[in-house]
């Protein structure tokens, strides 16, 4: 790797990285934003996970993100979202890279910018709403750390972390106690690559490697074994769901996610599919099996949904395991292209493809940010009349908003409008609460 090209590949990381933030810093709060507080505290951070965690919500750190997100001033905000999205980017470009190749490339950088916005699920909802990017992307990027050091160990043949290793417990406890399903995933993954070190590479555990999975474990359970989670299943599903059996659920979630998948992501399917036959043609074994794995993990994450009361319909709830599937292009593509010499007719066919794909990525991103801006423009109109009845003892009835969105960057892309009828209905008592409506809102 020549200094130039590392160079290249930071200027690449902090363009992205700008867009990122001036996305974010554009983009205002909405929905479930507006029933955080402003102003937060240990003891006020403390307090509101403990009343989630035993009566609404076991997803703590989450939660946590989020609150931090909304009570922070938007230069804070906008910085803490962007440094979750260009980290998540990095590992993905790092994790999908070839056997043997630096994780320094500038295309490819920009090839796995392109495939998130190409693919990722709602990127609106999880990428730029305080909500989604606190319980969807930072904690992807917390369970894509944790697994980092297991990859390394198992390409490099040793731990990498050094001074740092001491933390990653705590990264492992977090991590694990971050998302149901995606969490779920990132343990699979890392226990993968722990057998496969030790049983194909003859590479021995560290006691650092165990302990961290342990505690992964410890705060997965801690997530999944929430008082709040069969309080919030209780409130939200009807009673004939708890009519059913388990297998019942289980049966009809499959057939939604597996519906789901073939209708929104049969593109991305399709293509690691075809460029899994083309690695494994070409005797990379390991490229395949690897890539296979993520994708494996993938279809994992998004088929633990099937026993989910919600979740099945691609929304926000499939952002980790399209995540881990991206990966698996990612790192099956580039393998397949990188195996053929440069300047011969292969090479540049696969090449071709790759960058075709490329701007399909980024016109998608092009088109959804123009549509976000005009969302978020329109929200913006709406609160700055909103800031003219802060505390009124009035029933206030607002406009619809001037424009709504057409693509998934948007943060109310698919998400609830306020009701015309029940000023106390969500997302309606957010908006009470944040100005200070006595008598409430409603949508003319």
């Amino acid at each position: 790797m020549t200094k130039k090209s590392k160079i290249i590949s930071i200027i690449s990381l902090s363009l992205l990285f700008m867009f990122f933030y001036l996305l974010n810093f554009h983009t205002p709060l909405f929905d479930d934003d507006l029933y955080i507080g402003q102003h937060q505290t240990l003891i006020t951070l403390w307090n509101q996970a403990y009343a989630d965690y035993f009566h609404w919500n076991g997803r703590a750190i989450g939660q946590t993100l989020w609150r931090i997100l909304v009570s922070s001033n938007i230069y804070i905000t906008s910085l803490i979202i962007s440094l979750g999205s260009i980290t998540t980017i990095f590992l993905l470009n790092h994790f999908g890279k070839p056997n043997q190749s630096s994780s320094y490339s500038a295309l490819r950088i920009v090839y796995s910018f392109s495939l998130v916005l190409l693919f990722a699920p709602v990127i609106g909802q999880t990428m730029f709403w305080r909500a989604g990017a606190g319980n969807y992307l930072l904690t992807t990027t917390l369970i894509l750390l944790f697994i980092l050091p297991y990859y390394q160990w198992f390409h490099q043949g040793q731990h990498h972390l050094t001074k740092l290793s001491a933390l990653l417990p705590l990264l492992a406890f977090l991590a694990g106690w971050s998302n149901e399903n995606t969490s779920g995933g990132g343990l699979l993954i890392v226990l993968s690559y722990l057998l496969a070190g030790r049983y194909f590479k003859k590479l021995s555990w560290s006691k650092i490697q165990i302990s961290s999975v342990i505690t992964y474990l410890i705060g997965y359970l801690f997530l999944i074994l929430a008082p709040g989670n069969a309080i919030r299943t209780k409130a939200t599903m009807p009673p004939s769901w708890f009519e059913q059996s388990t297998f019942t659920h289980f049966k009809n979630g499959f057939k939604l996610v597996s519906k789901t998948l073939f209708h929104d992501y049969k593109m991305l399917i399709t293509l690691i599919l075809i460029f899994a036959l083309v690695v494994i043609f070409q005797r990379q074994l390991e490229n395949a099996i690897e890539g296979l794995l993520w994708f494996a993990a993938g279809l994992a994450v998004l088929y633990a949904l099937s026993i989910s009361p919600l979740g099945q319909d691609g929304g926000r709830s499939f952002f980790g395991g399209i995540i881990f599937m991206i990966v698996a292009l990612l790192k099956l593509s580039t393998s397949a292209i990188n195996h053929y010499q440069k300047k011969t007719l292969a090479y540049l066919t696969g090449a071709t493809f790759l960058v075709l794909l490329t701007m399909l990525g980024l016109l998608k991103g092009a088109m959804g940010t123009l549509d976000a801006i005009k969302a978020n423009q329109a929200l913006q109109t709406r609160y700055q009349e909103l800031e003219k009845h802060q505390g009124s003892d009035k029933l206030v009835k607002v406009k619809p908003l001037s424009y709504y969105p057409k693509k998934s960057f948007a943060i109310n892309y698919g998400l609830e409008e306020l009701s015309n009828s029940d000023p106390h209905a969500f997302p309606n008592e957010g908006y009470n609460w944040h100005y200070n409506l006595k008598k409430g809102i409603i949508m003319k």
